[in-house]
């Protein structure tokens, strides 16, 4: 009796984060058994069983990083969350698809609602210790920065104050280059290694010269800032669904459109405050 209870008390193994890399690689590339890596390891098969159902998150540890030789990261308080959205990111990356920050605020939000956790806010302080526990990185895409033609706003600004004059101000209304890129894909990913960038869409939807609302409609600032602000988080829902709803046979999620596009501008505009509007 004494002697179950002495091996019940036996303080559990634990392996550093490299050594479930390398349990893995081992099981991947010379096909050993749960049995043979556990006699290996010194632990039990069922750890052994655990730790194989996660291989894809261990072998993309990265063993040149401190906390390779640690033997576990801090855990999550909502643990059943932290396993689905952790699987959910995986897939995501293995399909090649864009992962930032709001995108996976926004999937922890959804899933802790399905799983009845409450008071849950998926925090920026949650975000970077999942990535943490993840092993995961933000990674710069290739980008472009566009610039403001300012030799030519005084004459830009006279050509307008002249086609205004011929019209009553209660009919001029006051329409601005947002330079709203509704198909573009944000400029950072988040994966467990660097990745290949790719094209960036360049539609976008626009009335005057780009760049010059600093100079020719200073006001709208506010406005502007929060109908994009609203509508990069509709974005993000909108490529969540098309990531769940993505099938294997297809090369990649369907993107959105301009009707897509526009609803989203419409439902955006909705979600301005008046207060917004009276502030800018």
């Amino acid at each position: 009796m004494r002697e179950n209870k002495d091996t019940n008390n036996k303080k559990k193994k634990s392996l550093t984060l490299a050594q479930k890399k390398e349990l893995c690689e081992k099981q991947r590339d010379q096909k050993l058994s749960g049995v043979q890596l556990a006699a290996q390891y010194g632990i039990s098969t069922s750890t052994v069983s655990d730790i194989l159902k996660r291989s894809e998150h261990w072998l993309s540890i990265d063993t040149t990083l401190p906390n390779a030789n640690n033997f576990h990261k801090k855990s999550s308080v909502y643990p059943q969350l932290e396993e689905v959205i952790s699987i959910w990111v995986d897939q995501q990356i293995s399909r090649n698809l864009t992962i930032n920050g709001p995108i996976i605020q926004q999937k922890a939000v959804e899933c802790a609602n399905l799983l009845d956790i409450t008071n849950f806010s998926a925090s920026a302080g949650w975000l970077s210790n999942f990535k943490q526990r993840n092993n995961l990185h933000t990674y710069k895409k290739k980008g472009e920065a566009g610039s403001a033609p300012i030799d030519e706003l005084p004459q830009m600004r006279a050509e307008l104050r002249e086609i205004l004059q011929a019209y009553e101000l209660k009919d001029i209304w006051n329409c601005d280059e947002t330079a709203l890129f509704w198909r573009l894909e944000p400029s950072k990913t988040i994966a467990h290694d660097p990745v290949l960038g790719k094209k960036r869409p360049k539609e976008r939807v626009h009335f005057l010269p780009p760049n010059t609302t600093s100079f020719l409609q200073p006001l709208d600032q506010g406005i502007i800032y929060s109908l994009k602000a609203q509508y990069r988080k509709l974005l993000c829902q909108n490529r969540i669904q098309a990531y769940d709803f993505y099938e294997e046979g297809d090369p990649i999620p369907p993107p959105i459109d301009i009707f897509d596009s526009i609803n989203l501008i419409a439902d955006a505009w909705k979600k301005v405050s008046k207060k917004t509007i009276l502030n800018s």
